[in-house]
């Protein structure tokens, strides 16, 4: 399991990384390269978009040369040919960079990484190496097709077991079906089968271990050993949203969140244009209830980029939530002008339009918050209310018996609930 986090092109404009990068002097794969005297590949992707920024990138000889800048680059695209940590540091659980378990599954690739195959090719296997991405063998072909992938490399030294016992375990002599034999038998995820990519001598002789799939985003490790060859202060941003963010088992805690605003005040001094430090900070603030902290990081990042989608979010959640009316409406109505899809976004818009008095808009709003998530029984209260307002009594007594029917379905599935749980989970009274 692992989690990732997207480089900085800010960060990295000026470095000798980022120029590999944005140029594709290191591409390849399935297109190649513009003319090499540009320090370009020799033509473009067929699927990229046209380049549309202009950054210095500094040449071999240090002096900085105009070049044109990919905006897949910023927006965390991928170009063929690139190792993952030019685009993405990732996080994979502790352990992994020194013992994979056949057992844990979306772990594909750390299991290939501790092959004994990989580590013997000097890090020229690869996915590719034995997958064509653009189609599958069919079943009549397959156990050719991967047994020749295997003896591309083994051919010299082919398997030890004799053949009289290889066909008698396989009669199809597949290598995959003894060497990457599939187990239904994972620990993290239930009804999922797929090869074991680590590729054992000895498949049956290897623990499997009872690892725990639990762990906190400070415990995680960066994959494939990126802390080597990215720049330090990139991979303190990287913890740092890491920290911010949580794991997919942990919240993260104010400890955490200190730790995180350390590291990204560093940042911010080296780079003040990242919107993402800025969002991160104000989040980071938030964690340890430093609220103005949080409100000004937050609006430095708007400062930026007006359309943020993520920090108008954080802002219109946070004055409404401290009834503060008249920037609740504000940012709620610019959340929604950037993203009119989140029914109780459209909610809290109502509930402030309601509180201005404004009976016609919050009914627009909270019709089409209740279009868009028609789960919120709430919504039908205020309906109610701000129908009979606005002299809709019809419209009025339609939603409160919508509200009513919600509520009595919702204290029934309570009860259902108590009465499956009960002997297990102990109900209180109060809660009846």
């Amino acid at each position: 399991m692992s989690q990732g986090i997207s480089r900085s092109p800010l960060l990295i404009a000026g470095s000798a990384a980022t120029r590999w990068v944005v140029c594709g002097m290191a591409l390849t794969g399935c297109r190649d390269a513009p003319p090499a005297s540009e320090g370009r590949p020799e033509r473009e992707f067929i699927d990229s978009p046209k380049p549309t920024n202009d950054l210095p990138i500094p040449s071999e000889e240090g002096r900085t040369r105009p070049t044109r800048v990919d905006p897949s680059l910023a927006a965390g695209g991928v170009r063929p040919g690139q190792r993952l940590d030019e685009n993405r540091i990732v996080f994979v659980k502790p352990g992994s960079r020194t013992g994979v378990s056949g057992r844990q599954a979306l772990s594909q690739v750390e299991q290939m990484l501790a092959s004994a195959c990989f580590r013997g090719s000097d890090g020229r296997l690869g996915c590719t190496s034995c997958h064509d991405p653009h189609g599958l063998p069919d079943a009549q072909t397959r156990v050719d097709y991967y047994r020749t992938k295997c003896l591309a490399c083994h051919a010299s030294r082919n398997c030890s077991l004799p053949t009289e016992q290889r066909l008698a375990r396989q009669p199809s002599d597949s290598c995959i079906a003894c060497h990457m034999a599939p187990s239904l038998q994972l620990a993290n995820i239930l009804h999922v089968s797929f090869a074991d990519h680590r590729i054992l001598r000895e498949p049956h002789s290897e623990p499997d271990g009872n690892e725990a799939d639990s762990w906190t985003a400070a415990q995680l490790a960066i994959f494939d050993h990126a802390d080597e060859r990215v720049p330090k202060l990139e991979l303190d941003r990287a913890v740092a949203f890491m920290l911010v963010g949580g794991s997919a088992h942990t919240s993260p805690t104010p400890a955490d969140a200190r730790r995180a605003e350390k590291l990204l005040l560093a940042v911010h001094q080296a780079q003040p244009a990242d919107v993402d430090t800025l969002e991160v900070l104000g989040a980071a603030c938030l964690i340890q209830r430093r609220d103005t902290d949080a409100e000004s990081w937050f609006l430095r990042a708007l400062e930026l980029d007006p359309l943020r989608e993520q920090t108008l979010f954080q802002l219109a959640i946070y004055y409404h939530e401290r009834r503060q009316i008249k920037p609740a409406e504000e940012y709620l109505k610019r959340f929604l002008a950037v993203n009119p899809w989140r029914g109780a976004m459209f909610g809290r818009y109502a509930s402030v339009l309601a509180i201005r008095g404004q009976w016609r808009e919050c009914i627009a709003a909270g019709e089409r918050g209740l279009e868009l998530n028609p789960t919120q029984a709430s919504l039908h209260e205020l309906l109610a209310y701000a129908c009979e307002q606005a002299g809709e009594l019809a419209e009025s007594e339609r939603h409160q018996k919508l509200w009513f029917i919600r509520e009595l379905r919702a204290q029934r599935v309570y009860a259902g609930m108590k009465w499956i749980f009960k002997g297990i989970t102990p109900v209180s009274q109060s809660g009846c």
